[in-house]
């Protein structure tokens, strides 16, 4: 933020509240950093006037992660790919651009070596990348990966009714236990009412 301009365009005005938006960056993506909001808090109070800030995605993103099993495993052209039981249908990280960045993600295999693979997701386009090239342990059909700071925009900008592929589960953690608040959902039928 260009702090001086902003400060030129507020002294040739008299408002009574500065409204600060929209939203914060969120670090979806291993190599991008969280927002430092101290150091905005810094800049913004030195206007001397009450601030509203819109926090957006920042706020919620850390809340939510997309969990998808290992459905497949594939070797072609000696790349290996692992295709999850959902990915574009059920997961959309902003500014992700087909699987070129690399969201946080938690793995869950019992294996120790290490192997690359390409994450796809189901749908058969070759739009369906969550990841190009990630370095994970070992891993094999069932498997779980869980997607981080899918709890904003991630899940509800995906293409949910794109082929009619199902809804994916809802779980809320309540006291360290999570609760089933919604089972798969086909979308077949509401895809088939016109």
């Amino acid at each position: 933020m260009d702090i001086a301009k902003l400060k030129e365009f507020l002294s040739k005005y008299n408002f009574k509240e500065l409204e600060y938006g929209a939203g914060l960056g969120v670090a979806y993506f291993e190599s991008e950093k969280e927002s430092d909001l101290n150091a905005l808090k810094s800049e913004l109070n030195e206007f001397g006037i009450p601030l509203c800030v819109e926090l957006g995605r920042y706020l919620v993103a850390k809340c939510g992660f997309y969990a998808s099993k290992v459905g497949d495993i594939k070797t072609s052209a000696g790349v290996n790919y692992a295709i999850l039981d959902g990915g574009m249908n059920h997961l959309n990280y902003y500014g992700q651009m087909m699987g070129m960045k690399m969201p946080k993600i938690l793995e869950f295999s019992t294996k120790t070596e290490l192997k690359n693979y390409t994450l796809c997701g189901p749908i058969c386009s070759t739009s369906d990348v969550i990841v190009r090239d990630i370095e994970l342990k070992e891993l094999k059909i069932s498997d779980i990966l869980c997607f981080l700071n899918a709890g904003a925009y991630s899940s509800t900008e995906a293409n949910y009714l794109f082929l009619s592929r199902d809804l994916p589960s809802i779980y809320l953690c309540k006291k360290g236990k999570f609760c089933l608040v919604r089972e798969p959902k086909n979308t077949y039928n509401p895809n088939m009412k016109g």
